[in-house]
């Protein structure tokens, strides 16, 4: 039988959580409307304690745009699953119908705000 989660477990734990909120926020309200403050009461904790489970905003962010890099990956993979190779105009297809979809809307919103701000 299993003790209690140890301090570390516990943190982890936490961190993940506050990795899958941040990243429903992120696709919410964008960049934009994700600073410190509000990544951590979308994550259920005060901005210190988001702090205590990362080591800075980069790393925060970082995270978090990983997670929703995951999800798009994800969404993407059921979309044109491995091993089925398409023509380049079915594929076209495929990928723009696939991009301007309700589901992926919030992806494509975050990923070309970070190009615009790459392009700054």
């Amino acid at each position: 039988m299993a003790g209690p989660p140890s301090e570390p477990q516990i943190r982890a734990r936490r961190r993940e959580a506050a990795v899958e909120r941040m990243a429903d926020h992120v696709l919410a309200h964008g960049l934009g409307g994700s600073s410190l403050r509000a990544l951590a009461r979308s994550a259920g904790t005060s901005d210190r304690m988001l702090l205590y489970y990362f080591a800075s905003k980069d790393e925060i962010l970082a995270e978090t745009l990983a997670r929703v890099a995951a999800r798009l990956t994800a969404r993407l993979e059921a979309i044109l699953p491995a091993g089925d190779p398409l023509p380049p105009g079915q594929l076209l297809d495929r990928l723009a119908a696939a991009t301007s979809a309700p589901a992926l809307r919030a992806h494509m919103q975050v990923w070309l705000e970070l190009a615009a701000a790459a392009a700054r």
